[in-house]
């Protein structure tokens, strides 16, 4: 099995189909609040499975923008770092969003 660890230095994620299969059951909360960008800093190690490269751990930060303006970092520590664990926060993370979206209230980050 090929392995290795990759460096995120701000790089914006655009969730897409690749993603879904990979990483999520439903991309839907993604598609539906795209205004809110997802940039993400910190280390992930990567295996190559079915020669696609899936992210099993990360450690570092989510950054969340709307209209140029920081919405908020989620830390990711260490300790928390079970990729497909973190998957389910982001999802958690854009409902809260589109919730937010609907009522038209300022979005505001919530990792509680």
């Amino acid at each position: 099995m090929i392995s290795y660890y990759i460096q995120f230095k701000g790089e914006i994620w655009d969730i897409e189909n690749s993603d879904y299969q990979n990483y999520f059951t439903d991309i839907t909360p993604f598609t539906t609040c795209v205004e809110v960008e997802l940039y993400q800093y910190g280390s992930a190690y990567v295996e190559v499975i079915n020669n696609e490269p899936i992210i099993q751990e990360f450690t570092g930060k989510f950054e969340f923008v709307h209209n140029n303006k920081n919405i908020g970092y989620w830390e990711i520590p260490s300790e928390n770092s079970h990729f497909e664990l973190i998957c389910l926060g982001l999802i958690s993370i854009y409902n809260t969003f589109n919730k937010q979206k609907e009522e038209g209230i300022p979005f505001k980050l919530d990792t509680l």
